[in-house]
């Protein structure tokens, strides 16, 4: 009788283990379709070009693939100088500020850069990015970035990527923001130079 009953009773916590169970997936799977819902999915060109109109939470994706040829390792050599960059897509990056909250797929690229077969600097194992996408599409097979510089701190620069030659090439040209500037503490005048050449057209080769 006592065994009978031992299981009986097992039997019953087991059921309302696998009620919760089913009731915890239930509502992962809920809360999965209610987030998708909430975050309708627009393409590059609706919203860039055809001017779709902004909702909170929306996915601007580029299901076109219009990002996709910046995408790989480039290469640039002279003699023991040297220029590579990795340039990778994340997707759905979210954007949050006072104004906007919004996801969009953008790309972000690493950097290693060679003077005289010395290492100026190395970013392409790092978690941090170099360059990251700031204009929406890419327009006349060009996209700009944001430089930072890797050394020298909070110092930022604006960079201009172009395909080239069937996408097989693309020039890189690095050059000072505009507008204002804010000097970092203890500095006191304002320093151009990065960390690597700066207006200077450089043509990298895809590898």
């Amino acid at each position: 009788m006592i065994l009978k009953m031992t299981l009986l009773k097992n039997l019953v916590i087991n059921n309302k283990n696998k009620t919760m169970k089913n009731i915890l997936i239930t509502l992962v799977i809920l809360t999965a379709l209610s987030c998708k819902a909430q975050t309708p999915i627009v393409s590059f060109t609706d919203y860039y070009i055809n001017d779709t109109s902004y909702t909170e939470n929306m996915y601007i994706k580029d299901t076109e693939g219009l990002l996709n040829p910046y995408i790989g390792m480039w290469k640039w050599e002279s003699g023991n100088n040297s220029f590579t960059i990795i340039i990778e897509k994340i997707e759905m990056v979210h954007q949050n500020d006072s104004k906007i909250k919004r996801y969009r797929d953008k790309l972000y690229a690493k950097i290693e850069y060679i003077e005289n077969g010395q290492v100026i600097f190395n970013t392409l194992s790092n978690s941090d990015s170099t360059l990251r996408m700031r204009s929406g599409i890419p327009k006349n097979n060009s996209c700009n970035f944001t430089f930072k510089d890797p050394i020298k701190i909070d110092q930022y620069g604006h960079a201009k990527i172009s395909l080239i030659n069937n996408d097989t090439q693309m020039k890189f040209y690095l050059r000072n923001n505009e507008g204002l500037r804010v000097l970092p503490a203890g500095q006191t005048t304002y320093d151009a130079e990065f960390s690597m050449p700066r207006r200077t057209e450089f043509i990298l080769t895809k590898q």
